[in-house]
């Protein structure tokens, strides 16, 4: 097992809560993706993408 760190950043033109509500509504709606948890206050994103509940890549974005 591996562990691989990417990151990459991106601005756009709107308000970070707008940003953040628009992410979040938009990772509930992508197929192999699921919410863990997020923290309103940091705006912090905490996916795992896979089926298995014990497999799978964990993604954190972070805004």
């Amino acid at each position: 097992m591996s562990i691989v760190d990417h990151n990459q950043g991106v601005q756009v033109p709107y308000s970070i809560e707008d940003t953040f509500m628009a992410l979040r509504q938009a990772c509930q709606n992508l197929d192999g993706f699921n919410i863990n948890d997020f923290d309103e206050t940091l705006k912090i994103l905490y996916l795992k993408a896979g089926v298995s509940l014990f497999r799978g890549e964990k993604i954190l974005l972070l805004l």
